[in-house]
């Protein structure tokens, strides 16, 4: 107790002295959990959170410091930490729709290295419907270790038979809980707009 406090100050003292400055905050639901959550820390996630939401709400960081908070969990974050002049900004990140995931197959090849002979991914993004970069990530890899050494249209359908997708109700609920929590109706798709 008291030395949790201190980090967040030293914290908060640093990112104005770096300004301007980009943080990423990842999977910020375990940290920004709601206040009605049990903490059992004698009050120091309370005292942390409101020094958060203070920087935050500090109008002099404006156009200086940007926040990125990312998570699948937005439901878990407490909404005085969603509000406007906290977060501005909330937009989803969905799964990629098929042209997405035609460019990510490419992407994969490129970055991991391996050789391929396919010469587009249409009929690989058909079969990934629902499938996010890293499951194609995955396919890609498998696809390697299933080829003689050049992935083909054949390995990569080897693997994507293969592998086996997250739950689509998982999906479908993270989905609809990155739409709840849009701020701004430019941000979601026209597929979800009907």
């Amino acid at each position: 107790v008291g030395e949790t406090e201190r980090q967040m100050e030293e914290t908060i003292r640093a990112l104005r002295n770096l300004a301007p400055a980009i943080v990423l905050r990842d999977e910020v639901d375990q940290e920004d959990s709601g206040r009605d959550s049990h903490q059992g820390d004698s009050g120091v996630s309370a005292r942390i959170r409101q020094a958060w939401m203070t920087f935050l709400s500090d109008p002099t960081i404006r156009g200086k410091i940007l926040v990125i908070a990312a998570s699948n969990r937005p439901d878990l974050i407490d909404a005085a930490l969603k509000r406007s002049g906290r977060s501005d900004w909330r937009i989803p990140m969905l799964m990629p729709d098929q042209t997405a995931r035609e460019k990510i197959f490419q992407v994969m090849m490129t970055r991991n290295g391996f050789p391929y002979r396919a010469n587009d991914f249409i009929r690989e993004a058909k079969m990934t419907e629902g499938f996010s970069g890293a499951d194609i990530e995955t396919i890609v890899r498998e696809a390697h270790n299933l080829s003689d050494g050049e992935i083909t249209h054949r390995s990569l359908e080897l693997a994507i038979k293969d592998f086996i997708q997250p739950q689509q109700k998982d999906i479908d609920r993270m989905t609809a809980l990155a739409l709840e929590n849009t701020s701004m109706r430019r941000f979601i798709p026209e597929r979800f707009l009907t």
